[in-house]
């Protein structure tokens, strides 16, 4: 992990008004930075909106909206509370959709055991023919069967503890899209949960996952998961994460798809003497993405078929221009030549960032404007120079300079605290 001295600067201003002043009510509550709320922000209306809306860039293809981030802070640092702040409007929504499961729960119990004793009464009837059923017999069992009641469908979004074979069941038996918002995800990637990274790469692409394939037993496909992810590491369980599995990190291609930042710490700098005022985006964030999320659910529980957002023509053409820049990038000497696997994914997640600052924006329309686009090449700018300093080892030329610089700082600072020249 590299982090050299120059800080990575996030332009606040570049986001959308709504967004800023969402930013500025959030940093109030929870004293992080910026840039990580923007993430959590962007992960989390990504999570809400993904089961109503897909976007369509410029491969004519519905793609998922989902984003993954990983936020580096330090014990102290707020993980918690970002996150507490982000959630309401989900954990509300899957409140409500709870109590109303546990009462439908209930009403089915109570309809499997009708159907049981209409069963048993069957059944004994069946006893009195060993040899051959009487067909109207076997008609009326045929039909019986095809009665049984059905357990109601549970909307389970939230995760915060799981294994990757656990995740897979609960997304084929209950609800195929995820949210996993884990303050402390240092188990997840030291432990068992990066076997799991493919099924996040699945969730991510919106491809389909093979049960057996992810340790079930049993057969069939996931169809179309949807997944976002807020996976929040301190900055030595990446590091041991990265120094015992190099290769994992960058081949399997999950931190490619991922925002990732290491801001500078603000422990020390914060003021929390205002953190108890109450503003009116947070609310209307909560609402927002209760709103979100009520339209992923059909009127009979079912996930709700999916909106296309789209981009107008001069929002298409500024995509096209940052398509040909980024492939430039790669190419020998680039920004971007060490990254060619974040490089890949870049353009889809500007595509998607977008996406999701036009559904904070914009309670209606389906058209994304250029104006978000650009917004969102601010905050992908920002996301890749981390991923960068972070994950893509430096240049010695470039190190080399940074060790004359700190020298020259640190005898500078020397010279004016001794009162040299």
């Amino acid at each position: 992990m590299n982090a050299p001295l120059q800080p990575n600067i996030f332009n606040l201003h570049a986001l959308p008004i709504r967004c800023q002043q969402l930013i500025g009510e959030l940093f109030q509550r929870t004293q992080v930075d910026p840039a990580l709320l923007t993430m959590g922000l962007l992960v989390e209306v990504s999570g809400c909106a993904m089961g109503a809306y897909d976007v369509i860039g410029l491969d004519r293809q519905p793609s998922p909206l989902g984003l993954f981030g990983i936020p580096i802070m330090a014990s102290g640092e707020g993980k918690s509370a970002m996150i507490g702040q982000l959630e309401q409007g989900r954990k509300r929504f899957e409140a409500e959709h709870t109590a109303r499961h546990q009462a439908a729960y209930q009403d089915y119990l109570l309809d499997e055991q009708i159907w049981q004793t209409q069963l048993q009464g069957l059944e004994k009837q069946i006893r009195r023919y060993p040899d051959e059923l009487p067909a109207s017999l076997r008609q009326s069992l045929q039909d019986h069967w095809r009665k049984a009641p059905k357990p109601p469908r549970q909307i389970k979004l939230s995760y915060t503890n799981f294994t990757p074979e656990a995740l897979v069941q609960n997304l084929a038996e209950h609800w195929p899209h995820a949210v996993l918002a884990l303050d402390e995800a240092s188990e997840f990637f030291n432990g068992r949960g990066t076997q799991g990274l493919t099924v996040l790469n699945n969730g991510y692409d919106g491809t389909d996952l093979d049960r057996q394939r992810c340790g079930e037993r049993h057969g069939g496909n996931v169809v179309a998961p949807r997944m976002a992810a807020l996976l929040a590491l301190q900055p030595g369980a990446l590091k041991r994460y990265l120094e015992r599995r190099p290769g994992e990190a960058r081949d399997l291609g999950f931190f490619a798809r991922a925002l990732i930042a290491f801001p500078s710490s603000m422990l020390g700098q914060r003021d929390f003497s205002r953190v108890g005022e109450t503003g009116h985006l947070l609310p209307w964030l909560a609402d927002r993405l209760y709103q979100l999320l009520t339209q992923s659910v059909d009127e009979y529980d079912h996930p709700a078929r999916r909106q296309h957002l789209t981009f107008d023509t001069a929002a298409t053409q500024r995509l096209r221009d940052l398509s040909l820049r980024i492939e430039s990038f790669v190419a020998p000497n680039g920004w971007l030549s060490q990254a060619p696997d974040h490089a890949a994914k870049a353009l889809r997640n500007l595509t998607r960032i977008a996406a999701v600052l036009h559904l904070i924006e914009h309670e209606v329309g389906l058209v994304i404007g250029e104006s978000s686009v650009e917004a969102a090449t601010s905050v992908m700018n920002y996301f890749t120079t981390e991923f960068l300093r972070l994950m893509v080892p430096p240049d010695p030329l470039l190190a080399d300079a940074e060790a004359v610089y700190a020298w020259h700082a640190i005898t500078a600072c020397w010279g004016a605290w001794h009162g040299a020249p």
